[in-house]
């Protein structure tokens, strides 16, 4: 996950970025790894993180809560399978604060 943040932080050609299905939830690192990379890169319109156990631990949910506050590009964001719970209603109200934006779950 370390190379994929540098790749992601130095690439500003990526539109889309498919994630899913990677456990990326069973390890903290990964969600944080992947939140300071989503912080730099302004590239990526449509991410997704379907089946990725985001919800297992809520460090995953704030890094990713944090991930989307502070990037600007991201409009499609998919989180199916993630087991959110009632973070799924907080997700969907940082993105509907920005515009063109969508979040499906």
């Amino acid at each position: 996950m370390v190379y994929l943040k540098e790749a992601l932080v130095k690439n500003n050609s990526i539109k889309k970025l498919d994630l899913s299905s990677n456990n990326l939830g069973s390890n903290e690192k990964n969600m944080l790894y992947l939140k300071e990379a989503l912080e730099k890169n302004n590239s990526i319109k449509t991410l997704h993180l379907w089946d990725n156990n985001i919800g297992s631990n809520e460090k995953n949910v704030i890094y990713l809560k944090e991930a989307i506050q502070n990037n600007n590009s991201i409009h499609t964001l998919h989180l199916y399978f993630n087991n959110l719970g009632s973070n799924e209603e907080i997700l969907y109200k940082i993105l509907e604060n920005k515009k063109s934006s969508c979040l499906i779950i």
